[in-house]
């Protein structure tokens, strides 16, 4: 074969044209870069549009909303930047080489990046089930704590409040309950950082806890997301099979300083009180129940009393509430802050609780230069709480006493000491005579940094503590039941410590076609907690009350801790807007279980279809988005700080795999130890896999927004007590055994019904369904008093486990009970019969806007759950206890015929019966809240030198709808016990709030 020769004219020649037309083909195009900002608070917008007009070229804004654009030198003339919730500008390019530019918030619409854990995320690439809380008018609400902000404001959350008590706290479930023994509330991240809502009050007052989150101020708080399905909340791992509450907090922004300041005051008053028989009913009472059981009646004459007092009315009281708050926030270019003070204020509708908190904020943000940015969150809150005996505790309790003391009994005795009754104290007595403070600090606070290597990629440290500390001072003196007096000093201790490091990518690649987000990064954290407790009985006065002057005293100390070392990384991919894809994946080490499951994964994967994008739907017009969503993921469940209603099982909670021992077994003069707890080295944490779908559609403009969602949550490993053979020395060990199912469906519907000028209104509605059901349990699990709440193979959790009553039989007046066999047996003819889970639940609001004039009515509803009246079983005793009735005795049988529900008072028909005519219909529609309020027109307000100013006037709990007899169907004895849900026995019952505020900003 012949070589073919090039001349080197030839490729010099080729090589100076190609280099001509590039030089050419370059000087034709060049760069435009810039910043987008938001006009209203001049932060940087990221996920901004900027497309070539007339092209298919496009870039999008970065997380410091900078971007880079390269364009057509002689062809592209102008540049249109959107977003969606922001209105759409459109700029002509002519000779510039940078253009900045400000985007004006588009009123006409809700949707907006959210918050997607160590993230943003545009909510139009979104593929997992995430709520944002609408906080619209909530600062107009007088609400002690932020669980209570999403109350009927989020499908498939339920939140209740345990009691009316002040700073009583409330069990918040996403989309059910999973767990027995470990705690069922979600994750909180406020500001970033993970919180486990920890309760360090050693003292058992009778079911319930305070509330660890009332340090947080809700005025304080910007936004709030849910995540809820296995997508969104694999990011936490072993923490987020309940879902995970992020929080927000607000923070400054660039301009002069805004003030603003709010102050609320108003009273509480009582819904119900118990109703009670007087003395001489009372009287009448009890000498026909020892008539029907033979007996000599103990009242000769039951008419004529040396007594008639109503107990109740003498513990309850119209109560004060006032609430202040202040913020200062301002900034420049390179340091923008937040400062904000409030004082809550509350006294409780039963005497004598009261809460007093103060808390003080400052949020600072530093921009260093283009690639460093850092900032610092910083809380510390200081709370006072004057606690009282009370729900389950009958023979101590403020209520309890009061329902149960003799009302033929005079509150004093002639020489002025309080009277007595048997095994009850006296109702003053509990008043007056015992004291329960407790006084909380908290620092919560971190510190973060950003470096950004490139416009697309940077790097995240943040370094945080949460330190807690409790003091409680407790005295009962001699007039109450610890005649010898009782006194306790405890003091608790938490330090939690994260560090958290992150790495972030994000770019556009393929001409801007595909779109990916990427995060991968590493936790590290530790819990401390240390308590000492010392308690003192038999003083010789009430004068002295401290534990130091007590004849018999003793103390305890503990101290316990936990770690977490995670490893998690997600990854986000969308195509044209089209099609998105998200991939989760964390494992997470933890110090609470055994040496043979230290680790686990939990990956997440979640899928998205922009319907609207596709051309078939492009010109319905009617149709403004459409998506549908799809995910699966696991995560798990490790808080088990609650594994035990004893208050200090707080101490033990976190070694609950391993072999403990314990001191004082002491033998003659040798000192000793033993066994209290056998190690369990394959436990391992609660596994909750999750499959979701949801569709999200906007229609009319967006102008209507639905969400629809369809869930199933397959819980593993439910940690339960088992019995082992005695052989081992024990009787139960804690295992993994159990398995339950929650499924369920989701709606959230918001509307702009008006939208004019001087005339708006914007409905909010969302309701859920849930199903429950424990489909794996090898043996039976019993709470509460005598097991009257089981947890069964096939059952719902919070199962109802009683006599299941038929009536009354109209000849006799005997107890109509189910058997299994021919004779009834108390012991063995037991059933379940309803649970404590509602079938659906949800909420919905009005807010109308006319010419500044302002109002909004709040609805909240459960529907299909039962209530057991516990208090009504104590009262309707039908003579077998020594205290006062219940006002439904009266409706006992006494004569052949009577058709009741209420048998014959004999010991027969009620000794050893938990009759299910106790278990009530427990659904309720509550109008929740309405706020009137009136915004002074702007010009009026710049005349007095003011921003802003508003006046409203609050009611809430105004109505409640509901079949239940009891004192509010929405109480929960058990406090934050896990074990016990949807029980009254003599618990606050929440109040109706009448208020009134102010709040200017200059």
């Amino acid at each position: 074969m012949k070589k073919i020769e090039v001349p080197c004219w030839f490729i010099f020649f080729v090589f100076t044209c190609l280099s001509i037309i590039s030089i050419l083909s370059f000087a034709q195009n060049r760069t435009i870069s810039g910043k987008v900002i938001s006009a209203k608070d001049e932060t940087p917008l990221e996920g901004v549009n900027i497309m070539v007009k007339g092209t298919e070229k496009s870039t999008t804004t970065n997380a410091k909303g900078t971007y880079r654009i390269v364009i057509n030198r002689r062809d592209d003339k102008e540049l249109v930047f959107s977003l969606e919730g922001y209105e759409s500008q459109t700029i002509k390019i002519g000779t510039k080489g940078t253009i900045n530019v400000e985007l004006m918030p588009d009123a006409t619409t809700v949707l907006e990046p959210i918050h997607i854990g160590y993230g943003m995320q545009d909510r139009r690439v979104l593929a997992g089930a995430i709520t944002s809380i609408n906080l619209k008018n909530t600062e107009q609400m007088p609400l002690a704590s932020p669980d209570l902000l999403l109350q009927g404001r989020g499908a498939g959350i339920l939140v209740n409040s345990h009691s009316g008590t002040p700073n009583a706290g409330a069990t918040v479930w996403v989309r059910g309950v999973s767990s027995i023994l470990a705690s069922s509330s979600p994750l909180y991240v406020i500001d970033g950082v993970p919180v486990l809502p920890t309760d360090l009050s050693s003292q058992d007052v009778g079911g319930q806890i305070a509330n660890p989150l009332s340090d947080l101020n809700p005025a304080d708080i910007e936004r709030i997301e849910v995540l809820k399905d296995g997508s969104a909340t694999a990011i936490y791992g072993s923490r987020a099979a309940n879902g995970v509450v992020l929080i927000q907090t607000k923070r400054g922004t660039k301009g002069k300083p805004m003030v603003n300041f709010s102050i609320l005051y108003g009273e509480q008053s009582t819904q119900k009180r118990p109703e009670i028989a007087d003395a001489s009913t009372f009287q009448q009472l009890m000498n026909e129940a020892a008539t029907n059981n033979g007996l000599t009646p103990p009242f000769a004459n039951p008419t004529q009393t040396n007594a008639n007092v109503n107990y109740p009315s003498q513990v309850f009281q119209s109560a004060a509430v006032r609430n202040i708050n202040f913020s200062i926030a301002g900034g420049d270019s390179t340091v923008k802050y937040l400062f904000s003070f409030n004082n809550w204020n509350q006294d409780g509708i039963v005497k004598p609780a009261a809460f007093d908190r103060k808390t003080f904020r400052l949020n600072l943000d530093f921009d260093w230069s283009e690639k460093i940015k850092a900032g610092a969150n910083l809380l510390y809150a200081r709370g006072t709480n004057e606690r009282m005996q009370n729900d389950t505790d009958a023979l101590n309790g403020v209520l309890g006493t009061s329902a149960n003391f003799l009302p033929n009994l005079p509150t004093f005795q002639a020489n002025g000491s309080y009277t007595k009754s048997g095994i009850y104290a006296n109702p003053l007595a509990t008043l007056n005579e015992q004291g329960n403070t407790l006084l909380t600090n908290r620092f919560l606070g971190n510190i973060f940094a950003n470096y950004y290597f490139t416009e697309d990629l940077f790097f995240k440290t943040s370094w945080s503590l949460n330190y807690q500390n409790a003091q409680e001072n407790l005295y009962y003196s001699t007039a109450t039941n610890f005649s010898q007096g009782r006194g306790v000093s405890a003091h608790t201790f938490e330090n939690q410590y994260v560090i958290e490091n992150t790495l972030h990518y994000q770019t556009l690649i393929g001409y801007n076609k595909h779109q990916i987000h990427a995060v991968i990064g590493n936790t590290v954290q530790e819990n401390i907690l240390k308590r000492t407790i010392a308690e003192g009985q038999n003083f010789p006065t009430n004068n002295f009350t401290n534990v130091g002057a007590a004849f018999i005293r003793n103390s305890f100390a503990g101290n316990t801790s936990w770690a977490l070392l995670s490893w998690f990384a997600r990854f986000n991919y969308a195509y044209k807007g089209k099609y998105m894809a998200n991939l989760t994946v964390r494992t997470d080490g933890s110090s609470r279980f055994g040496t043979d499951n230290r680790w686990g994964t939990f990956p997440a994967v979640g899928l998205a279809w922009n319907i609207k994008e596709e051309k078939f739907l492009e010109k319905v017009k009617a149709i403004s988005s459409m998506k549908i969503r799809a995910s699966y993921g696991l995560a798990g469940n490790q808080n088990f700080t609650n594994f035990s209603n004893n208050p200090n099982a707080i101490l033990l909670s976190n070694y609950i795999a391993q072999g403990l021992w314990n001191s004082g077994a002491n033998y003659a003069d040798w000192l000793g130890i033993e066994p209290v707890q056998l190690a369990n080295p394959k436990l391992k944490w609660e596994t909750t896999a999750q499959m979701n779908v949801g569709l999200d559609v906007g229609l009319l403009k967006d102008k209507i927004n639905l969400s629809i969602e369809y869930y199933q949550k397959q819980t593993s490993d439910v940690l339960v007590p088992v019995s082992i053979p005695r052989s081992t020395g024990f009787a139960t060990q804690i295992q993994n055994i159990g398995q339950v199912e929650n499924k369920g469906i989701e709606i959230n519907l918001n509307a702009k019904i008006l939208n004019k000028k001087d005339l708006t209104w914007d409905l909010y509605f969302n309701v859920a369904t849930n199903q429950n059901t424990i489909t794996s349990l090898s043996n039976t699990y019993s709470s509460f008093e005598n097991g009257v709440i089981r947890f069964e193979e096939g059952s719902p959790m919070y199962s109802f486990w009683l006599h299941k009553q038929n009536g009354v039989n109209a000849e006799n007046g005997n107890i109509l009970l189910e058997s299994r066999n021919t004779v009834f047996n108390p012991a063995t003819d037991r059933f379940i019969i309803g649970n404590a889970l509602p079938q659906f639940y949800g909420g919905f609001a009005n807010v109308v806007n006319w010419n500044g004039l302002e109002l909004t009515v709040f609805v909240q509803f459960t529907q299909g759950n039962k209530q057991l009246n516990w208090s009504r079983y104590a009262q309707e005793h039908g003579g077998t206890r020594n205290a006062n009735f219940s006002i439904s005795q009266l409706d006992r049988w006494q004569r052949t015929g009577d058709i009741t529900n209420v048998p014959k008072m004999t010991d027969a028909n009620y000794e050893n019966i938990y009759a299910s005519r106790f278990l009530e219909d427990g659904s309720f529609v509550r109008l929740k809240n309405i706020v009137l309020a009136y915004h002074l027109p702007k010009e009026v307000a710049e005349k007095v030198k003011l921003q802003t100013a508003k006046i409203y006037l609050s009611v809430q709990n105004l109505l409640t709808f509901t079949k239940y007899k009891g004192l509010d169907p929405e109480t929960n004895a058990g406090g934050g016990y896990p074990a016990v849900q949807g029980v009254e026995f003599y618990t606050v019952p929440q109040a109706r709030w009448l208020t009134a505020g102010v709040q200017i900003g200059f």
